[in-house]
């Protein structure tokens, strides 16, 4: 009878520890989980960047174009230029490498080097009129002359009434580049109103200087 009782009581320990281990594995397991989960969502973070805003090295996605990774950073004029009641500046000028997403349909190599120039124009009169500088021209002291690629420079031409438009005119440099050009001269289509031209070709000589 004590040898059964002896057997028993020992079970009950016996049975009660195991009980304990276990609930102890399982109180330390979510723990792990949530610290990985936690790094996992740091490691995910990006930043978003556009063409205006972008520097050298960050690679900006345009889901048109391509993909551009900004290479240089170019000093811009300071200066604020007129045609008509259209006013604009040129609020930067930077150079990217562009692996186009489809070359035939925006007429480049399949990786090219672009010239980006951002502006920013404003009608200070109550007309609607229209300024197009995305079919600016470019030339340089070294004898080339480029036209901007309308195809991948996003800028709304149409000015309704006293409005701010912003945007990008791209030209495409080849596999050249800047390589040797020391001075850059662009020149702007007049503003126009319904079809017809009321101001002046506006030029710009830029000399190349990176920041």
């Amino acid at each position: 009878m004590k040898k059964k009782l002896i057997f028993s009581a020992a079970l009950v320990l016996s049975l009660g520890l195991a009980g304990c281990g276990t609930d102890s594995s399982k109180e330390n397991k979510p723990k792990e989980e949530t610290k990985t989960t936690a790094t996992s969502d740091k490691t995910t973070e990006k930043k978003d960047v556009t063409l205006y805003d972008s520097t050298t090295g960050d690679v900006v996605e345009n889901d048109f174009a391509g993909t551009y990774t900004i290479t240089n950073l170019y000093a811009a004029p300071s200066e604020k230029y007129k045609s008509a009641d259209v006013e604009f500046t040129i609020d930067g000028m930077k150079t990217a490498k562009l692996v186009a997403r489809d070359p035939e349909m925006i007429e480049t190599e399949a990786e090219t080097n672009v010239l980006i120039l951002s502006i920013t124009g404003e009608n200070l009169s109550d007309d609607t009129v229209s300024f197009h500088p995305n079919t600016a021209k470019m030339t340089t002291d070294t004898k080339r002359q480029i036209e901007a690629n309308v195809m991948i420079s996003p800028f709304e031409s149409e000015f309704i009434g006293k409005v701010i438009q912003k945007g990008e005119v791209i030209f495409d440099l080849g596999k050249e580049g800047l390589e040797g050009v020391k001075e850059l001269k662009f020149v702007f289509d007049p503003t126009s109103k319904d079809a017809r031209k009321i101001g002046e070709e506006v030029t710009v000589v830029v000399p190349v200087n990176k920041k």
